[in-house]
């Protein structure tokens, strides 16, 4: 069974996009989502989204550029940054500690 933490899927509204792709970003907090990681080692099955812990904030083109037909390794190293940015803020805001 997969971690789920309600207070991390929570704490995206009104955050800014972690993702940041140029040409994609809409830069609308208003549509920001925690968007889980897409990678098997992180939880992620047929059906299943990946821990919690593995995602990232994310506006609506972000997220949809993600879970899109882009090429992998540009989607993982994009996730990556934008996992670790995410992180220090849940960090930092006491989402996670």
């Amino acid at each position: 069974m997969n971690y789920i933490n309600k207070r991390i899927r929570e704490s995206a509204n009104g955050r800014e996009c972690q993702f940041n792709i140029p040409g994609v970003c809409n830069h609308d907090s208003a549509t920001v989502v925690w968007v889980h990681s897409d990678q098997l080692r992180h939880g992620k099955g047929t059906g299943i989204k990946a821990h919690d812990v593995f995602g990232a904030y994310g506006c609506s083109a972000c997220h949809a550029w993600y879970s899109g037909p882009a090429d992998r390794e540009d989607k993982r190293d994009a996730f990556q940054l934008a996992f670790e940015r995410s992180l220090v803020i849940l960090v930092k805001g006491g989402v996670l500690k």
